[in-house]
């Protein structure tokens, strides 16, 4: 197997008390492998340490102890110099959670030019960059647009545009849609599922919307700063208790595979992670039963 994008192991991070306060460990001991490609969504009730976890694997925070490598950089030498951080982001670019405070300029198109700008990136592959990150996200139309005009999931969409403009391998997506209303969190989760399966880019997503992390291929749920849960969507959501012990619930399809089986309703297999599979198991159980009184 080809070396993992992310490889953290024993990972901790203490962020550090003052004016006499107690230090407050808030990663302490996570190991876990991300290959490149994957979509990966990361839970946990607020306080649990995944958007810690996040600013560690693109260095806005340094790790206090453990392994951690991301990209082929080792994010615990000491000895990291300017060039390679700046690599580093090349490679992985984060989206926040407030769109406003990502925006820095007065025009759509150059916004979006800032970063590969400061990178140094020479026209015309700056405009070539800058037209193609609009076209991936679906604001072409807005290229000339006041930011402070658009929609909040249209502003976000730009915000990822200006991250896509840099040519990333991975975009870090930390609560990137919990100020949105519905339509802006699908228009957002929409361009993060377009990126992860037509352009192959390895996603992390940190959210708290179980709908949300239903599309990922994999869900690791942290929990007082370590990882409780690390599995599919599927072998996630069927641990429906252990999740509501730590502050979490399951989507709502899922929840009534749970409670019609807590009714003794028997339902067929399927994927409970997804409105159309919770649907054929129910139908499954539908067709039993039709088959039992024929």
């Amino acid at each position: 197997m080809a070396e993992p994008f992310i490889h953290a192991e024993n990972l901790a991070f203490t962020y550090k008390g003052s004016g006499g306060a107690e230090d407050i460990p808030a990663i302490k001991d996570i190991s876990l492998d991300i290959q490149k490609g994957e979509f990966v969504a990361i839970l946990g009730h607020n306080g649990s340490g995944k958007s810690t976890f996040a600013k560690l694997l693109n260095l806005i925070l340094e790790p206090t102890g453990g392994k951690l490598s991301v990209a082929g950089f080792d994010l615990c030498d000491k000895e990291l110099s300017e060039d390679d951080l700046i690599a580093l982001r090349r490679r992985v670019g984060m989206v926040f959670q407030n769109p406003d405070n990502q925006l820095v300029a007065t025009i759509v198109e150059d916004d979006v030019a800032f970063g590969p700008e400061n990178l140094g990136v020479p026209m015309p592959e700056l405009r070539e960059r800058v037209d193609n990150a609009l076209l991936e996200v679906g604001m072409s139309e807005y290229a000339m647009q006041e930011p402070h005009h658009l929609s909040g999931g249209q502003k976000q969409r730009v915000a990822i545009a200006g991250i896509l403009a840099m040519r990333p391998e991975c975009v870090i997506f930390d609560e990137a849609t919990a100020m949105l209303d519905p339509v802006g969190r699908k228009e957002v989760l929409d361009t993060i599922r377009r990126l992860n399966r037509e352009n192959g880019m390895t996603v992390i997503h940190i959210t708290h919307y179980m709908n949300e992390a239903a599309f990922a291929d994999r869900i690791i749920v942290i929990n007082d700063g370590s990882v409780l849960m690390d599995g599919t969507p599927d072998q996630i959501f069927a641990r429906r208790d252990e999740l509501r012990a730590v502050g979490l619930e399951v989507p709502q399809c899922a929840e009534l595979i749970h409670r019609l089986k807590e009714a003794g309703i028997p339902v067929g297999e399927g994927k409970i992670s997804s409105l159309e599979g919770c649907a054929q198991m129910i139908l499954q159980s539908f067709a039993k039963e039709g088959a039992s009184h024929g």
